[in-house]
């Protein structure tokens, strides 16, 4: 999978904490209407001009993006405008 211009491929997360480096626990709440929507994912698949590099772990807009499955598996293109956070 190549996504086209400033687009990026993300395999969508399910957990809601991440450790960071230095031991530091980011924890990201959900409530029961936020749990069929992640927020986080890690970056597969790159294209051109993109801020984040393949394996990052990022957090996105919540609603951003066009979801699809691979192997019963969500994963979500995105605009690099949608990146929030690289963790």
């Amino acid at each position: 999978m190549l996504p086209i211009g400033n687009h990026i491929i993300v395999y969508a997360e399910k957990d809601s904490e991440y450790k960071l480096e230095g031991g530091l626990t980011l924890a990201i709440p959900q409530t029961a209407d936020q749990v069929e929507r992640p927020n986080k994912g890690i970056v597969v698949s790159l294209g051109d001009n993109s801020p984040v590099k393949v394996g990052d772990h990022i957090l996105f807009n919540r609603f951003a993006g066009a979801r699809f499955e691979i192997d019963r598996k969500e994963h979500i293109v995105l605009s690099n405008d949608d990146i929030l956070v690289v963790l």
